[in-house]
């Protein structure tokens, strides 16, 4: 499989035919890329991580990160889900782009990691299959997503 890049070596800056020739060489080579399988693989991998944060709503996580903060659980419960807002739109911004990918791929294996390690914390509450499902489901489409990149060598 053909891992697609935006290669801008081939491209000359400028105005007129050069300018148009450039914006429709990107525009080919970025629909590859979002029509690839690959892409399509990512998208499911940030999928299950939107829908554990819903989850995560469900289980009250603002316990565990606001636990030293001297607020109000309903506050910290605003502020949870209000934090969600810029990450949503910071991960949407950026969701073509191969570096964020490569690096949300590792997040979501990290990110399964601490919930491993963090498993028989009293406020971290996602101790059945539905939640873990979105939590290590994220992590194993991140690392096929890593592959299907050749990030990941297999020896």
């Amino acid at each position: 499989k053909k891992l697609y890049r935006l290669n801008f070596s081939r491209l000359k800056y400028g105005f007129g035919n050069d300018l148009h020739a450039m914006l429709s060489h990107l525009s080919t080579e970025v629909n590859q890329m979002i029509n690839s399988e690959a892409y399509l693989l990512f998208l499911t991998g940030m999928a299950f991580l939107f829908v554990h944060e819903l989850d995560a709503i469900q289980h009250h996580e603002w316990r565990f990160f606001f636990s030293l903060v001297p607020v109000s659980n309903s506050t910290a419960h605003r502020l949870f889900a209000a934090a969600h807002i810029p990450l949503f739109v910071f991960i949407l911004w950026n969701v073509s782009l191969l570096w964020f990918q490569i690096g949300f791929d590792i997040f979501l294996i990290i990110h399964a990691a601490l919930h491993v390690i963090l498993r028989q914390h009293p406020q971290i509450t996602f101790n059945n299959g539905f939640s873990r499902l979105w939590v290590f489901g994220g992590a194993l489409i991140g690392f096929v997503h890593l592959i299907v990149l050749n990030i990941v060598l297999l020896l």
